[in-house]
């Protein structure tokens, strides 16, 4: 579900289930830590809950940095090699925008 728009009316682009997987992620990392803390280990794994904050604002704004940066830099590449097997290969201005 991509879905961004530029005016910054709507800016999400995770899907329901998106949503749901990365809370129940975040969820799961600081769960993890809760369960070694108690049980007297918790070395290296304290970090777990930094870890989590990505996941967890993820899913409760709907918006994913990471997904919006491959996302265009998956559409510039589609549409270098759109403009590349066209036949105007002299129009190569794509990325001056």
């Amino acid at each position: 579900m991509t879905q961004t728009t530029l005016d910054y009316g709507n800016v999400q682009n995770l899907g329901a289930l998106d949503r749901i997987i990365n809370a129940v992620l975040g969820a799961s990392l600081i769960g993890f830590v809760f369960t070694q803390a108690a049980a007297g280990y918790l070395g290296w794994f304290s970090i777990l809950p930094l870890l989590a904050i990505y996941p967890c604002l993820a899913s409760m704004t709907g918006f994913s940095p990471v997904r919006a940066a491959l996302y265009a830099i998956a559409v510039r590449i589609k549409q270098y090699w759109s403009y590349y097997y066209s036949g105007q290969r002299d129009h190569m201005d794509i990325f001056a925008h």
